[in-house]
C-alpha cells in the first residue's frame, strides 16, 4: 500500500475482539519513507515506496488528532511456571501502585526505575 506522509486511522480484523483501530504515521526521514503504528518502532517501506500493511485496511486520513475520551491499559505477565497474569486500569495511580508494589512486573517490561 502507498501512502502520502501524514496520520490515519487503520483498522485490524481480529477473530477475538472483532475490529479495533489503530494510529499510523507515515513520514520521510533521510529521504525513506518510514511508518509508525501506535507509536511503535518505526518500519520501513521497500524501494517502491510501498508499506507492508497486510491485515489492515486504512480507514481514513486523519487532519488533526482525535480527541481520546476514555483510556484504558492492560498489562500482562507471564510467572516461571507460565501462569499468565492481567490488570486492566483507567487511573495511572493504579498502574503506578501495581509497579510499586510488584516491581518485578515493572522490571519485566522494561522498567529500570522500580527495583
Amino acid at each position: 500500500m502507498k501512502l502520502e506522509p501524514g496520520l490515519y486511522i487503520l483498522s485490524e480484523r481480529s477473530t477475538f475482539r472483532g475490529e479495533r483501530c489503530l494510529y499510523l504515521k507515515v513520514y520521510k526521514l533521510d529521504r525513506q519513507i518510514r511508518y509508525e503504528i501506535n507509536g511503535g518502532l518505526p518500519g520501513y517501506a521497500d524501494k517502491y515506496g510501498l508499506l507492508p500493511l497486510e491485515g489492515f485496511k486504512v480507514v481514513a486520513r486523519l487532519a488533526k488528532r482525535p480527541t481520546a475520551l476514555k483510556g484504558k491499559t492492560t498489562v500482562t505477565w507471564e510467572d516461571e511456571k507460565g501462569r499468565v497474569f492481567e490488570q486492566s486500569c483507567t487511573d495511572i495511580q493504579v498502574l503506578r501502585n501495581l509497579f510499586k508494589e510488584y516491581p518485578e512486573v515493572a522490571k519485566a517490561i522494561g522498567s529500570k526505575k522500580w527495583k
